[in-house]
């Protein structure tokens, strides 16, 4: 797949047919160029970061498409840590199509499957943990589902690792330390060691429980009837 970094990329954010509203985004350093030269005056206008605008929508021969909403945010603060643009128009795969299709003409590429994630992710805006719950989220079954998947995006999961990372990092810098300074350091108590490891056996036990219980969640159990 082609992902690269330095395009400009746009595609609808919202799942295909009709609707309400429908949102299309646009991701990288052209957001801004390519937001405004989708909009009637768009080049006049003072695009506040996070300021949803009300405007017409133009295609390349300046006629009317749709009366939308529009919104610019900054990098970093974004999704992706990129410049990002959304068009809020009214819903209809045709409409959108079309809006994607005057960011296109303008100079954005159409993004890949995941692609706005990927950038995120790229970016330090998510971890893998968090990256991999998004889909989870969208694709939750049950209440349940959701709740575990929102809980791993807010790094609850993440924070886990994080913690055991650090504890087991400590003991090894302990015992790294008696082993290159042995007659300067207090050797500690074997058995508050062996405590130590087992304490953090159970934790990884307990985290592999709960992704397996996580798992059953999202995708549900086979059953014979």
């Amino acid at each position: 797949m082609n992902y690269s970094p330095l395009d400009t990329i746009v595609a609808t954010a919202t799942p295909p047919g009709l609707g309400g509203v429908a949102i299309v985004r646009i991701s990288g350093s052209k957001a801004l160029s390519i937001l405004k030269m989708a909009v009637r005056n768009g080049q006049q206008k003072v695009w506040q970061a996070r300021r949803m605008y009300y405007c017409e929508i133009i295609d390349e021969y300046g006629q009317t498409i749709d009366k939308a909403l529009a919104v610019y945010m900054p990098s970093p603060h974004s999704y992706t840590g990129e410049d990002v643009a959304e068009i809020h128009c009214h819903g209809g795969s045709v409409l959108a199509g079309v809006i994607v299709d005057i960011c296109l003409h303008y100079g954005a590429r159409l993004a890949q499957p995941g692609e706005f994630t990927y950038r995120a992710f790229m970016a330090g805006k998510l971890d893998l943990a968090e990256a991999e719950s998004v889909l989870s989220l969208i694709e939750a079954k049950s209440k349940s589902a959701v709740v575990l998947a929102a809980n791993n995006l807010n790094g609850a999961f993440s924070q886990s690792l994080d913690k055991l990372r650090s504890d087991i990092l400590d003991l090894i810098a302990q015992y790294e330390a008696e082993i290159d300074y042995g007659d300067e350091i207090v050797a500690s108590d074997v058995s508050l060691i062996k405590d130590k490891c087992q304490t953090f056996l159970k934790f990884t036990e307990s985290l592999l429980c709960r992704a397996n219980e996580g798992r059953a969640l999202a995708e549900g159990l086979e059953t014979v009837l």
